[in-house]
């Protein structure tokens, strides 16, 4: 049997709601920032041509391998390869189908404010690995990153929780991140304000993620199909004795 979620929705509600207002709250302050060109966004411009300086023919191959398998082509086939495995498996399709809407829902959600905040990469002739026209805020390829590692951290980790596993999705989720994030600006296709406005952005995507797993259905919690395990034999309940026809 699937397993659930804790009986007590408060520490879960709590949860979400910080991960969305924090999340939203920091999105818009690193928009701001980029916007007015101050804050974190006086750094955007020296960490650029530090790593620009920095570039080698090795770290160049590295980081475009890196980027090429968080790229939207890429981290879509993965997600939909492992969400049809897992639910396979597991015979059941509600995390395995929550885990793929926030992946689509969150590429559609950059794409629109992409074009709404219309912010210019980096030159052209900085960038590693071919030009890219596109609006640069914010980074498409550290959101799907952080969503999928996120998402699929929450939805592992709220049925099957312990202290190890968190601390190696904590690990996964900070290597992971960073290595992405840091590709993007190393290639020369965005800024650090991108990078980091994707990362809380994509928080406040698990705190919407908390809150529809929360609320789901009934019937997400109900198997399409049958196991093919045996059922074990069900054992026999000892008789009361005063339900004998012994009544000494």
């Amino acid at each position: 049997m699937i397993p659930s979620l804790p009986k007590q929705r408060k520490p879960a509600l709590l949860t979400a709601a910080l991960l969305l207002a924090l999340g939203l709250a920091g999105f818009v302050a690193v928009l701001w920032m980029a916007r007015s060109s101050t804050g974190l966004a006086a750094i955007d411009g020296p960490l650029f041509h530090d790593l620009l300086r920095e570039r080698s023919s090795g770290w160049t191959a590295f980081f475009a391998v890196v980027s090429t398998l968080a790229s939207p082509p890429w981290l879509a086939s993965i997600v939909i390869f492992g969400a049809a495995i897992w639910a396979f498996f597991s015979r059941y399709w509600w995390r395995p189908a929550l885990w793929v809407a926030a992946m689509a829902v969150s590429a559609a959600v950059s794409n629109i404010i992409k074009h709404l905040v219309g912010r210019h990469r980096p030159p052209i002739a900085d960038m590693a690995t071919g030009a890219n026209h596109s609006y640069s805020f914010p980074s498409g390829h550290t959101l799907g990153i952080s969503v999928f590692i996120f998402t699929l951290a929450y939805l592992v980790l709220s049925r099957r929780f312990s202290a190890g596993r968190l601390l190696v999705w904590l690990l996964g989720a900070v290597v992971g991140i960073i290595l992405v994030g840091l590709s993007r600006i190393y290639l020369g296709y965005h800024w650090l304000t991108d990078v980091s406005a994707s990362v809380l952005l994509a928080a406040a995507f698990l705190g919407i993620v908390i809150l529809v797993d929360v609320f789901r259905p009934k019937r997400a919690d109900m198997p399409f199909r049958k196991s093919s395990t045996p059922a074990t034999e069900p054992t026999e309940e000892p008789q009361n004795p005063a339900d004998t026809n012994d009544q000494r």
